[in-house]
């Protein structure tokens, strides 16, 4: 992928799939870090790697935040030109949310969001993964997983267990 703007909606997705993840378990995250790169199998072009790490003022689990934080990340790693073939989010420095501890000087949470995010996790669940989304993120961007190779599940599918005749 070239362009920018599918590069971003694949970040994007896949830091509200984290950002979920996160306050299903009841965590906030403090680090986040992003990244994109070329194949390393891809000879027509240049290898390019780039990652950045992002420290939060104040623990977080809201999308949006996360989100925009990777956008941000993605502005100042993106180069033009480069063929991706994968991006990225990876959080850490993990803390329950009920020892949730604001910095006095950094700007605190925004107001409502715990119930936004409850609401929209909660919609979620109920009507399918992605029904309610924020609107960086696409339906189908083409970065979801290649699933050509995958191995049978013969221990844990009654459906992909082989017969013999």
């Amino acid at each position: 992928m070239h362009d920018r703007e599918g590069l971003a909606a694949a970040l994007a997705s896949l830091t509200a799939r984290a950002a979920a993840k996160l306050r299903a378990q009841g965590s906030l995250t403090h680090c986040m870090q992003a990244f994109i790169h070329t194949s390393p199998f891809d000879r027509r072009g240049e290898p390019y790697s780039a990652r950045q790490i992002v420290a939060f003022p104040a623990p977080t689990d809201d999308s949006r935040e996360l989100i925009g934080t990777a956008m941000d990340a993605l502005t100042r790693m993106y180069r033009p030109g480069p063929a991706y073939a994968k991006g990225g989010v990876m959080l850490s420095q993990f803390v329950p949310a009920r020892h949730r501890t604001d910095d006095l000087f950094a700007p605190g949470r925004r107001p409502g969001s715990e119930q936004l995010m409850s609401v929209m996790d909660r919609i979620n669940a109920r009507m399918g993964r992605g029904t309610v989304r924020i609107a960086q993120e696409e339906v189908s961007s083409g970065w979801e997983m290649r699933r050509q190779f995958l191995s049978p599940a013969y221990t844990t599918r009654w459906e992909e267990l082989p017969e013999a005749h």
